[in-house]
């Protein structure tokens, strides 16, 4: 933790600060994160450290390049030795209870930071084995990425595999990446971290990297969902693979669902992190486009904070196993 002092509140946002020319009486403690976006410009935290008023403010378009620029770098998680058949490629369903036979080391669980800052974290109605409050705890079941295909709904799963826009595209015109950062809490209290469940291995207890899914340095979320579009009615049609245990994917499998999600509750819900309030970094891009709209086919909603919508996906061979 490096500790700055800064004097005065007005500091307007520019291209970049020199934080040599920053003088204060307020002694405050500052990561390497919130070091850098005020370096980068905007210092709301000058102003939002000394109010308990909730004020969220965006990051300047450098810092967030920069931000995604570094999402190549991380290095690969030792993913194959734990999943469940390493000679498939693994995708993750929103675990409801348990994951049945994929549950060694096929359980994965993420701890998201959310602000801290009056938290406005939600989960309403169904959301899996989903937690939160002051955070956010994510729980996936890996399952084969070859058992999905096209419904005629857009929906989406985690991208846990080493699949990638290149491969995807290539495959099928109706399946997309959709890649999106989440911007964690600056002050580290509760460092974001990944791991897989009932983990036997040596070394730390979080993951940085599984598949395209990584947690960077700073404890943001970088993410890919695979995303099944509709398509055209020439290609073929498939149904939800059925594992055995319910699942949730994202989405909103019911269109008409959207605005009625009490009336659904037991199927269908979403999950709402108040991301981080200052100089917000989040981003989201569809087979490496920037989405404007954002709202992305009731998938996923992101500004400064992120809303997951989530689906039931119902087994029938449950109750014969």
């Amino acid at each position: 933790m490096l500790s700055i002092t800064f004097l005065g509140v007005g500091i307007s946002c520019t291209n970049e600060t020199d934080l040599t020319d920053l003088v204060t009486t307020e002694n405050i403690d500052y990561t390497d994160e919130m070091l850098e976006k005020i370096a980068y410009g905007c210092n709301s935290y000058i102003d939002n450290e000394l109010t308990d008023e909730k004020l969220e403010t965006t990051a300047p378009e450098e810092y967030i390049a920069l931000i995604e620029d570094r999402v190549s770098t991380l290095k690969s998680s030792r993913f194959v030795e734990y999943t469940y058949n390493a000679s498939q490629q693994y995708v993750g369903v929103i675990e409801v209870n348990g994951c049945g036979k994929y549950k060694n080391y096929n359980e994965i669980i993420i701890n998201y930071d959310s602000e801290n800052r009056n938290n406005k974290n939600k989960l309403t109605n169904f959301v899996g084995a989903w937690t939160g409050s002051e955070n956010i705890t994510m729980r996936f079941c890996l399952v084969p990425y070859d058992s999905f295909g096209r419904t005629g709904e857009w929906y989406g799963v985690m991208n846990f595999s080493e699949l990638d826009n290149k491969s995807m595209l290539s495959s099928t015109k109706s399946q997309g990446i959709l890649h999106a950062l989440m911007d964690a809490e600056d002050h580290n209290d509760n460092k974001t971290n990944m791991r897989f469940n009932n983990y036997q291995g040596t070394g730390s207890w979080s993951e940085s990297k599984i598949g395209n899914v990584n947690v960077d340095n700073s404890g943001n979320l970088n993410f890919q969902m695979i995303i099944f579009e509709p398509g055209d009615w020439s290609e073929p049609m498939y149904s939800y693979p059925d594992f055995g245990f319910d699942y949730g994917v994202f989405g909103t499998l019911r269109p008409y669902v959207f605005n009625d999600f009490k009336k659904y509750k037991e199927d269908y819900g979403k999950s709402y992190s108040d991301d981080e309030d200052n100089n917000n970094a989040n981003w989201i891009k569809y087979n490496g486009i920037s989405v404007k709209n954002t709202n992305f086919h009731n998938i996923i909603e992101m500004n400064k904070n992120t809303t997951f919508y989530i689906s039931r996906v119902k087994s029938k061979l449950k109750d014969n196993m």
